[in-house]
């Protein structure tokens, strides 16, 4: 029986050139206020001159990308794929962890980042919209306004903030941050 593992190619090999391929950095775009967006992370591999593209769509199958994991190519040229392609390529295990790590960093700091504004806006909300609150009833009390359920679960669980805030959203009162 023929072995036909050596004769297939890298996914790579026909949108980005010939192997090995190698992390060399990682990018994100981020929105930004005043631009529309911004690129942070290994930006300065953008002015090599052997960067062939890949900030913003991927070089691999074209899909718009947030998240762009920079490959260097057995030629040296550098290009932007997103990291779904980046982790179906066949990349040594190290820097499929690596690239999996770096996902789950971003996913956590966007997490607590969005808390965070969930949690300023309950905030906001306690001491801005008192009688809006107050005219909400408690979920589990009858003798008590949602204002009640609000000072007592916002400061001492945080798991409790996210169920606040939509209830709070549902009824108009603060804004979807």
């Amino acid at each position: 029986m023929e072995n036909n593992s050596t004769n297939l190619e890298h996914p790579f090999s026909k949108t980005l050139g010939e192997g090995p391929y190698k992390v060399v950095g990682f990018m994100e775009i981020k929105p930004c206020q005043s631009r529309g967006t911004t690129v942070v992370g290994d930006v300065q591999l953008t002015k090599h001159d052997k960067w062939k593209g890949g900030c913003g769509t991927c070089s691999h199958c074209g899909t718009a990308i947030m998240n762009i994991v920079v490959i260097r190519t057995g030629s040296g040229e550098l290009h932007g794929v997103g990291t779904s392609c980046a982790l179906k390529a066949d990349l040594p295990p190290k820097e499929v962890s690596a690239i999996q790590l770096r996902i789950r960093k971003q996913n956590r700091t966007k997490r607590v980042e969005l808390n965070i504004k969930k949690r300023n806006a309950i905030q906001e909300a306690r001491q801005n919209k008192q009688v809006e609150i107050s005219a909400i009833p408690h979920p589990y009390d009858q003798n008590k306004t949602y204002l009640d359920y609000v000072n007592k679960c916002c400061l001492n669980y945080q798991s409790v903030v996210s169920s606040v805030y939509k209830t709070l959203v549902e009824k108009n009162i603060i804004d979807k941050v």
